[in-house]
């Protein structure tokens, strides 16, 4: 690449796109790219620039009366957060790897310690108010959707049963209420990531030298030993009620195996990619594949990557040289 690129600075325009680009994508379930975008803005501009930026919006979509949404504007400022740990970590020449534990590991125990420090200041414990909010939220839908719930049939029928028990559903988030916390930090981390490596070439050289590339995160790999972790948390998931160990080493279990399968989730998908890379498919239709294969089966990634510790599934996709066909040497 030429020094000539990087001999004019980016343009306003670009920099408008994508914090426009972050603050779309950080609404509902798209908030899984959305610090892609500020991370490349942040690379390409600095932090200076652009964190003041990030914050200003959400605050404004926090208290300007006629878009005031809480959720939004927390989503916006997490999503800010997590760009600037992957900015900052790719700044600092750290492996991909590296700066997904790393951001990830201290963005969960941030999480956590301000949680427990609000749950000490109301006086409340996580139960009791999830528990409040999972009653006021049902009771919300309910009055929203009174026509719709009146109606017949059994999907309507459960729909109903289970908003008209709010304990039993708070009880369930309470149990995977660790889990919710950290397989979305840590997709959207891996997610972010990729996409800013994927377009390292606007990037790399201008404010920034970083050796490291997209391939070497799809190439990350979990210590091998974190699989018996894997395994004592299936094991407590689905022996401990059987066995009379309790409701709570199940929790813990299963937690566990949430919080690991992400990793392997993340190995499992990269083999999948290079398959298709492999097999010499277009990209459209690699595209379409992996949103098949991530909505219908994503547990088949989670198994792939955790068997090719003993596997190694991409020595398979190994191309062998051409064979001499002349019957030996002329």
């Amino acid at each position: 690449m030429s020094p000539e690129r990087f001999d004019r600075p980016p343009s306003r325009a670009k920099f408008l796109t994508l914090m426009g680009l972050w603050g779309l994508l950080s609404y509902g379930f798209l908030s899984l790219f959305a610090p892609a975008p500020a991370a490349l803005a942040i690379l390409l501009y600095g932090k200076a620039r652009v964190v003041p930026v990030c914050l200003g919006a959400a605050l404004l979509v926090a208290l300007l009366p006629p878009v005031a949404n809480a959720p939004w504007a927390l989503l916006m400022a997490v999503s800010c957060l997590l760009a600037l740990l992957i900015s900052e970590g790719v700044a600092l020449g750290l492996h991909p790897g590296r700066i997904l534990l790393l951001s990830g590991g201290g963005t969960v125990l941030l999480a956590v310690a301000l949680a427990s420090l609000a749950f000490l200041a109301s006086g409340a414990g996580p139960a009791e108010w999830i528990r409040d909010a999972v009653a006021e939220s049902t009771a919300a839908f309910k009055e929203q959707n009174a026509p719709r719930l009146a109606g017949g049939g059994p999907e309507l029928a459960g729909l109903r049963d289970l908003l008209d028990d709010p304990d039993r559903i708070a009880s369930e988030i309470t149990r995977w209420s660790f889990s919710f916390l950290f397989v979305p930090v840590f997709l959207c981390l891996w997610t972010g990531l990729l996409l800013v490596l994927r377009n390292a070439h606007h990037w790399k050289g201008r404010l920034v030298h970083y050796r490291y590339t997209a391939r070497d995160l799809m190439l990350f790999r979990l210590d091998e030993r974190c699989v018996w972790i894997l395994i004592a948390g299936l094991a407590l998931y689905v022996g401990s009620v059987p066995l009379g160990l309790g409701a709570g080493l199940e929790a813990l279990g299963g937690n566990a195996l949430a919080c690991l399968s992400v990793f392997y989730f993340f190995q499992g998908l990269s083999i999948y990619l290079d398959l298709l890379v492999f097999l010499g498919i277009h990209r459209l239709i690699r595209a379409a594949l992996t949103a098949l294969i991530l909505l219908a089966a994503w547990k088949i990634l989670v198994a792939v990557g955790v068997f090719d510790l003993w596997v190694n599934f991409r020595r398979f996709f190994r191309r062998r040289p051409p064979q001499d066909t002349q019957g030996g040497p002329s």
